[in-house]
This record gives C-alpha cells, sequence and structure tokens, in this order.
C-alpha cells in the first residue's frame, strides 16, 4: 500500500510566475487540495536538489503553469526528469 502524502499536487512553475502560483495554492488549499510549493517546502541549508528529485519520484500530479515568460529553467528539469520517469516505468514496470 502506498503510503500517504504531504501534498496532493505538485505545482511547477517559473520564479517569475511566483505570486499568481502563490495565490492558486491558496485557492487550491481552502478547497483542501494540498500542494507542493517550493518556497514552503525549502530552507536553508537544505539538499534542496536531492529533495526536489525525491519529491517528484513521490509525485502522482503535476500542475505545470506557463506563463508569459515560458517555462523555467528548473521547471525544464523538472518535466525531463518526470518524463523520464516516465518512459523508465513504462519499459521496466
Amino acid at each position: 500500500m502506498p503510503e500517504p502524502k504531504d501534498f496532493d499536487v505538485f505545482l511547477s512553475h517559473s520564479s517569475n510566475d511566483q505570486e499568481i502560483v502563490r495565490a492558486i495554492a491558496q485557492k487550491l488549499e481552502r478547497e483542501s487540495i494540498r500542494t507542493w510549493l517550493d518556497e514552503r517546502q525549502f530552507k536553508g541549508g537544505d539538499a534542496w536538489k536531492e529533495k526536489l528529485y525525491e519529491t517528484l519520484d513521490n509525485t502522482n500530479i503535476v500542475f505545470l503553469f506557463i506563463g508569459r515568460n515560458g517555462i523555467g529553467q528548473w521547471q525544464d528539469a523538472e518535466m525531463d526528469y518526470l518524463h523520464n520517469r516516465y518512459i523508465s516505468r513504462q519499459t521496466h514496470p
């Protein structure tokens, strides 16, 4: 049986869109949807890259936000990581 998660949805966004994504997260949480938002989960001194990929390994739902400035560098890395994980699970179930 899978372990319960601390969040329901991972919010992937560019740092340029942080303010609007923060507002969307608040609206989702008012509807009892627990969100993963980087600014809340990372603290100074964290091994953030390792923590990010560990979080993505336990993610079932991702909301991908594309703002006026397009996809951010880390957002692109998150999508690549998830795509590779999906392919790996399809070829090695």
